[in-house]
């Protein structure tokens, strides 16, 4: 790509015309530049390690640059920004790569039943890793779950909603029964307001002809139950139900709530616990927990039949699991 061309993608300015005409790669990681690629980023010794390297350009934002160099500095106002024009240039129009936002739940689902990862690229979240995998794997299709991100480098991107034939047949909050196509999956563990994410990640594998088992189905990250008293039964809740679940969302508290209120039990108490500063849509006095210690603390001595924990820290949930499984 010529200088005056990455100018104009990336709405920068030039604050040092140098003696280069173009570039031949670019990377936002300076130790995997080589002699005439673009290097983005603005920490000054990573700048001065990519010019040492062989950089031909520099884009950068902050404080214009006073380096002496004959390669050419660009000035922008975000890298980020910038990077992401320039990753939106690079794949428009390609007609050969595939890039589907999926629910996050969809995407759990489609990495817990793919048997093999041919051709599929997973985008990571960090932004700066994430542009690396785009630009740099030889894949056609590319997952993610970063709506922003992925606007930004696609904008009329829209989320994959195609779904498979299926529908649950018997249920407990967590256990489902369901058929999916031909087929009767009995007894999974499963939550079953889950089900259609499920679908979306069958019908997406069978979009691309990826083999797949729905065998393999287990709780997701997104809903993890730790059961106090012992499993549930398979077929019905129990009254004596004492089962704590980690959720890292939302809408897995308000439907699990609502599961659990509907089941016909003769008890069926829930409770949210959550951090300090965290609202919950509908429920406004959740158990505040600081850390994992006060969280097993305060769900060992609080009465409830299912307790729903809102977390994104994976140590609460192992903190759990280690005290009530031990």
């Amino acid at each position: 790509m010529t200088i005056e061309k990455l100018l104009e993608v990336t709405k920068g300015a030039c604050t040092h015309a140098g003696q280069k005409k173009e570039v031949h790669s670019v990377s936002l990681f300076c130790k995997k530049i080589s002699q005439n690629d673009l290097f983005i980023g603005n920490d000054t010794e990573e700048i001065q390690e990519a010019l040492v390297n062989g950089a031909a350009a520099i884009i950068y934002d902050g404080e214009p640059l006073e380096i002496e160099t004959d390669s050419v500095l660009i000035q922008v106002e975000s890298i980020q920004d910038a990077a992401l024009k320039l990753l939106a240039y690079v794949i428009e129009g390609d007609e050969e790569l595939y890039i589907h936002f999926l629910h996050p739940h969809t995407l759990t689902f489609f990495k817990m039943i793919q048997l093999e990862r041919k051709n599929v690229e997973y985008i990571p979240e960090n932004w700066k890793r994430a542009f690396e995998t785009i630009l740099n794997s030889d894949k056609a299709i590319f997952l993610g779950d970063n709506e922003a991100f992925l606007k930004a480098i696609k904008p009329k991107i829209k989320q994959f909603s195609k779904s498979a034939f299926g529908y649950n047949i018997e249920d407990t909050l967590f256990r489902s029964t369901f058929r999916v196509d031909k087929f009767v999956y009995q007894h999974k563990k499963m939550v079953p307001f889950h089900l259609p994410y499920l679908l979306e990640a069958v019908a997406l594998c069978e979009q691309y002809n990826l083999p797949y088992s729905i065998d393999r189905l287990t709780y997701t990250k997104h809903f993890l139950p730790i059961f106090i008293d012992g499993e549930t039964g398979q077929q019905k809740e129990k009254i004596n139900d004492h089962v704590v679940i980690v959720t890292d969302n939302f809408d897995d508290i308000t439907e699990g709530r609502e599961y659990a209120k509907e089941a016909k039990v003769t008890v069926s108490k829930s409770i949210v616990f959550a951090p300090p500063k965290v609202k919950i849509e509908a429920y406004t006095n959740p158990t505040i927990f600081k850390d994992p210690v006060s969280l097993v603390t305060a769900v060992k001595t609080t009465s409830f039949n299912y307790g729903f924990v809102y977390s994104k820290n994976r140590e609460d949930y192992e903190a759990l699991k280690a005290y009530f499984n031990a």
